[in-house]
């Protein structure tokens, strides 16, 4: 192809030619005419050559679809193997201040199926949605900034048609492109795919100090039905979305309910800065892998997909201020995940944060109180015990001059009608209050929800200054709260649009590693499905591991595990430091599980007196499982331990002595077994000089699948 230099060349030629025509003194001609003829000849030839070659550059209105593109700076963009579609070639300035919107979607129409859109580095003004809707167009952006501004809640760039169904369009994907709000995108998404089988790499956000808060998207990527959609390395997102109050904190990635989307995230930073949430989406699956999360103004992610699979990812609490409040200004804290009936399996890292940490008008206290909900429906409905919030420098005594301000969200979905509040102390609480348990908890009952609740915020309040709280008894729970949000390690509750039914199989499920304290399981009791399965290698002995929550737990790792079948056994936990599980394993006769409890006190010498340990292990199977051994373990001093099973007592006998670490065999009589639905109930004597107590129990049971 000639250049552009070939004009300079063709006027050369002509100067040249012309230069040797000169007139003699007195107008003679010059004796050099053969010299000039020649030459005239020469520039002759040069201009036919060079006028058959030279193409002058097109214009906008001149350039015809499929020409290659040429840039403003004069430069051809290589092409090898597929035609390259220059934004700037269609009238593009990447200025920042030059509406750019009309030369953007020329652009995409002359690219057609499988063209490659180039954005070079500049920023681009978006004054309307963008729409892809050809197929397998690759979009490069590498230093380029998308900057949306239009009063609009469509988003800005949008793949596929609105009208038009989801799977008409497949194979589009974006490099490198930074997404900027500018004023009125607050209801928007940067990037909507409506699309199939859409990639996105290194997508990042640009941050404007100069106009942030003021200007945010809702969402960055939002994929309403694509079955595979790929987000990869995206990275510097804080200040792209925004948490000013909460009925606009928005998130990164987003899935409305209604469809089924599939999404896959890898190797991502989701560091908010307290700048909105990661990740909130409903559909089909969520996988997120070897990725960040930091900073969250509410949580992490929020997922209502059938299942979502957690795979070694980072996770990392703020000190953001959650907007949801009572209007006082007490806050509630934050979630690392919310799930919405997903099934959730997690491997690696934890989703770690905190619970709601409540205020006190107290100071210099030391004292650690957790506090517990149970919300009552006007049908007579009831939830199990969720737990709220803690206090870890909470007075003493509690009274009308050291109160606790207590605060948790209302569940308008779940319709609760009152509260009953429910305060236990300790470093650990030493009690969790399972159905059936009872103990001097209650703050308060019958708290009407119009009467503590901000109708605006959905946040309720209540002052405890209650020095001595009143016995109570935990009812079963026959309600599951559908609510969006709810503060904690790990929130298991149903979907939205079945709150309140009496399915506790539609309450989420989570299965991974136990590292974390503060899970709130709304399905505590259900006798059909394990709600909370913690991975082999989970040690819940240990201070600060247990969860604390009421209802079962189930190891997973044990062969032919089956949740379908029930192939698990339960504990239910009324303490929560006495939950040890050793690792499964399995025996050739089908299948074997271990039970443990004990007791702990944080390496202090355990009281002496008598503990009972009601309801710790449950058999689910239809058929009865067999006992096979039982071993106890002491931490100086000596102590007693016995079991009962199914009502009858001495299965286990004699004394438990040992220190560090000697494990001492109780007797069995007989061979034991527990019967289908019996639980095992421990009794444990301490001499005031044993530190720890752990009991394990080998439970086998033939296969039942």
């Amino acid at each position: 192809m000639v250049r552009r230099e070939a004009i300079n060349f063709r006027a050369c030629a002509c100067q040249l030619a012309a230069s040797g025509l000169h007139t003699a003194p007195g107008g003679a001609t010059s004796a050099r005419r053969p010299m000039l003829r020649a030459r005239l000849l020469l520039c002759g030839l040069a201009l036919i050559v060079v006028t058959a070659l030279w193409r002058p550059v097109p214009t906008l209105a001149q350039l015809p679809t499929g020409t290659p593109t040429y840039d403003v700076n004069a430069k051809w963009v290589t092409d090898r193997g597929s035609q390259v579609y220059n934004v700037k070639a269609y009238g593009a300035t990447g200025n920042g201040t030059t509406d750019d919107t009309a030369a953007i979607k020329a652009t995409v129409s002359a690219a057609g199926v499988g063209g490659t859109i180039l954005f070079p580095p500049g920023t681009y003004l978006v004054s309307s949605q963008v729409a892809f809707t050809a197929d397998y167009q690759t979009i490069w952006g590498y230093g380029a900034n998308i900057l949306c501004s239009f009063s609009s809640p469509a988003s800005c760039f949008y793949i596929g048609t609105v009208a038009g169904p989801d799977y008409n369009y497949y194979g589009d994907s974006f490099h490198g492109l930074s997404f900027q709000a500018g004023s009125g995108m607050t209801s928007s998404s940067a990037v909507e795919d409506h699309g199939q089988d859409v990639q996105f790499r290194d997508i990042h956000g640009a941050y404007n100090s100069s106009t942030y808060p003021a200007t945010y998207f809702l969402h960055v990527i939002q994929n309403d039905d694509d079955y595979n959609e790929t987000i990869q390395h995206m990275y510097q997102i804080f200040g792209t979305t925004s948490c000013t109050t909460a009925s606009s904190c928005g998130s990164v990635i987003y899935s409305p309910s209604g469809g089924s989307p599939i999404t896959h995230v890898v190797d991502s930073n989701l560091s908010m800065q307290c700048d909105g949430n990661p990740i909130d989406f409903a559909g089909q699956q969520l996988v997120i892998s070897h990725s960040i999360f930091q900073g969250q103004a509410q949580f992490d992610i929020r997922t209502a997909t059938n299942t979502l699979l957690d795979q070694n990812n980072y996770y990392e609490a703020g000190i953001c201020t959650n907007p949801l409040n009572d209007g006082n200004g007490h806050s509630l804290g934050p979630a690392a995940l919310i799930s919405n009936g997903a099934v959730v399996t997690s491997f690696g890292n934890f989703p770690t944060t905190a619970t709601t940490t409540f205020a006190t008008n107290a100071s210099g206290g030391t004292t650690t109180y957790y506090y517990y909900v149970v919300g009552h429906t006007a049908g007579g409905g009831t939830t199990a015990p969720l737990l709220a919030g803690w206090l870890v420098t909470g007075p003493s005594t509690v009274s009308s001059s050291a109160e606790i301000f207590a605060v948790w969200p209302n569940l308008p979905n779940t319709a609760i009608t009152t509260w009953d509040l429910l305060r236990i102390p300790g470093s650990t609480p030493s009690t969790i209050p399972t159905t059936g348990s009872s103990g001097s908890w209650a703050v308060a009952t019958g708290l009407a929800t119009s009467s503590v609740c901000n109708s605006t915020t959905n946040v309720c309040a209540y002052t405890d200054s209650v020095g001595s709280p009143s016995s109570y008894t935990v009812a079963a729970n026959n309600v599951y709260p559908g609510d969006v949000f709810w503060p904690g390690n790990i929130i298991l509750f149903t979907l939205p649009s079945l709150a309140g039914t009496n399915a506790p199989v539609n309450v989420g499920q989570y299965t991974g590693s136990a590292a974390g304290t503060f899970i709130v399981d709304s399905a505590p009791d259900d006798p059909a499905y394990v709600h909370l399965t913690y991975t082999t290698g989970s040690d819940l002995g240990n201070a600060g591991k247990a969860p604390f929550t009421p209802g079962r737990v189930c190891l997973a790792g044990i062969a032919n595990y089956n949740t379908s079948s029930n192939n698990c056994l339960y504990s239910s936990s009324t303490n929560a430091a006495d939950l040890n599980f050793p690792v499964g394993f399995s025996v050739a006769s089908g299948f074997a599980a271990p039970c443990g409890v004990g007791l702990w006190n944080g390496g202090n010498a355990i009281a002496s007196g008598t503990y009972s340990l009601a309801g710790r292990c449950q058999n689910v199977w239809s058929t009865a499982a067999t006992v096979t051994s039982v071993a106890c373990y002491a931490d100086g001093g000596s102590s007693t331990a016995n079991v009962s099973i199914n009502g009858g007592s001495g299965v286990l006998t004699g004394a438990i002595t040992g220190v560090g670490g000697t494990f001492t065999s109780g007797t069995l009589n007989g061979t034991p077994t527990i019967s289908t639905g019996g639980w095992t109930n421990w009794t444990f004597t301490a001499d005031g000089t044993t530190k720890d107590i752990h009991c394990n129990m080998v439970v086998t049971h033939a296969k039942n699948n």
